[in-house]
């Protein structure tokens, strides 16, 4: 999977729904008590067929969860 900074200058409506992507996984994450703890660019990931096909819509990944952390932990 390529990381979005591989992609160059993005289009405004990507940049859009990547954001959109990545804060409703980081809200689902939450939900279930989880904190990510290491949300950064080399830890956002895009399905190649997104990146083919110019949208992000539901083709980004979340990577890293080592760093988790779980309510009461």
């Amino acid at each position: 999977m390529p990381q979005y900074a591989s992609l160059g200058a993005l289009q405004p409506q990507m940049v859009h729904s990547a954001v959109r992507s990545i804060l409703a996984g980081v809200h689902l994450l939450h939900q279930a008590g989880v904190a990510h703890c290491d949300i950064k660019a080399a830890n956002i990931l895009l399905r190649e067929e997104a990146a083919d096909a110019g949208d992000a819509g539901d083709n980004i990944v979340l990577a890293d969860f080592n760093g988790c952390t779980t309510a009461g932990s």
